[in-house]
């Protein structure tokens, strides 16, 4: 081979190198540069999970832990967040976990963090009262995750005189599903089930502070917005649909709910609360964040049917539940009840407990951030 054959020979051996070389520079470049582009994406999202987390625990603590608003999907910057809640522990312990994800160009970074309510545990029951609890002709008490049903009352029953919890059907079956707890002794008698486990001389369950304080914060709510009255012959009729803009109509006196109408806010009342005890119309009270649903600060409440109540059902006397067999439908509440009367409920009254936190108890702290996990 001639030397003109060699050097073209080197030469093409000598750009072929090149060429492999360059090859493979370009690769290792384009690939550090999607590692950088990944991790960059990877930062942002990490930033926009933490920014989730944070908008969550503000939210919680500014508003009571009204849960309402979640879960959280929104656009913030190059990416979206999207914010949820796991509350299997909320009922029974008032802890939540958040879980915030953030994504960027298709990478998802996640953070959880479990938060605690600064919640009276008395908020852990279905029906907590200071007298005696009876369920009979077909009431029904749904305690989901509550601690169950619990008296303070003192009184031991027997044969013919009722126990501090009574669940007793005589014509109809009833049903406690969940636990009953008694200072006294809680009973099933003749149709009445309790399906979890009736335990008899526990410790007292204090109510929350139900005093002044609390009361003026609904007040001043009501007031705001022009929803104070107060009735001349001592009772207030409302008849036609409630919405006032604060979420609260605060009364002094009695208040009387009769008609078709629905109710979306907070009763508040000074003396004793009637639900459709003359006309038998449908009564739809839908709860405002975690604002009650009814609450007598010195009389009782009497609930009878078509009606359906969401949220805490509160009373300084008694509080009974009268449904007269679902003649003219049935009764369904959705929140907690507390008394520091007797509780009754009975005849197609159907209560289903969801964990309240109304406002205006002045806790602090609200809560704690428990843990914080990437």
């Amino acid at each position: 081979m001639d030397k003109k054959g060699v050097a073209f020979l080197t030469t093409i051996i000598l750009l072929g190198i090149v060429i492999i070389v360059s090859a493979a520079l370009s690769c290792m470049l384009l690939r550090d540069a999607f590692t950088v582009k990944r991790l960059k994406a990877s930062s942002q999202a990490y930033y926009l999970a933490e920014a989730g987390i944070e908008e969550a625990i503000e939210y919680l603590w500014d508003n009571e832990f009204n849960l309402s608003r979640f879960p959280i999907e929104r656009n913030l910057g190059a990416g979206d967040i999207t914010v949820n809640l796991n509350t299997s522990k909320w009922a029974s312990k008032s802890i939540l976990l958040i879980v915030s994800t953030g994504t960027v160009r298709g990478i998802s970074r996640t953070i959880k963090t479990e938060v605690k309510a600064n919640i009276p545990p008395s908020f852990n029951y279905a029906i907590l009262s200071s007298g005696k609890i009876l369920v009979s002709q077909l009431g029904e008490v749904h305690c989901n995750s509550a601690i169950g049903i619990h008296s303070n009352n003192p009184a031991l029953g027997g044969i013919f005189t009722t126990s501090a919890v009574d669940v007793v059907g005589v014509f109809s079956p009833c049903w406690v599903y969940g636990n009953a707890s008694a200072v006294g002794v809680a009973r099933e008698r003749l149709q009445g089930t309790i399906t979890g486990t009736d335990l008899d001389y526990q410790p007292a369950v204090s109510l929350p502070s139900f005093n002044t304080d609390f009361f003026n914060y609904y007040y001043n709510l009501a007031n705001t917005s022009g929803n104070v009255y107060t009735p001349a012959d001592g009772t207030e009729n409302f008849t036609t649909d409630l919405a006032p803009s604060k979420g609260v109509i605060y009364v002094n006196g009695n208040v009387s709910l009769e008609g078709n109408i629905t109710i979306t806010g907070c009763i508040v009342a000074t003396g004793d609360i009637w639900v459709n005890f003359i006309t038998r119309g449908e009564v739809t009270q839908n709860q405002v964040g975690n604002l009650p649903a009814l609450m007598s600060r010195g009389g009782g409440i009497w609930v009878w049917d078509p009606t359906t109540l969401n949220g805490l059902i509160y009373a300084a006397g008694n509080i009974t539940f009268f449904s007269l067999l679902g003649q003219f439908g049935d009764i369904y509440v959705n929140g907690s009840i507390m008394s520091n009367g007797n509780v009754t409920v009975m005849d197609r009254a159907n209560i289903n407990y969801v964990k309240q936190n109304p406002p205006g108890f002045g806790a602090t702290p609200v809560g704690w951030i428990l843990n914080w996990n990437e």
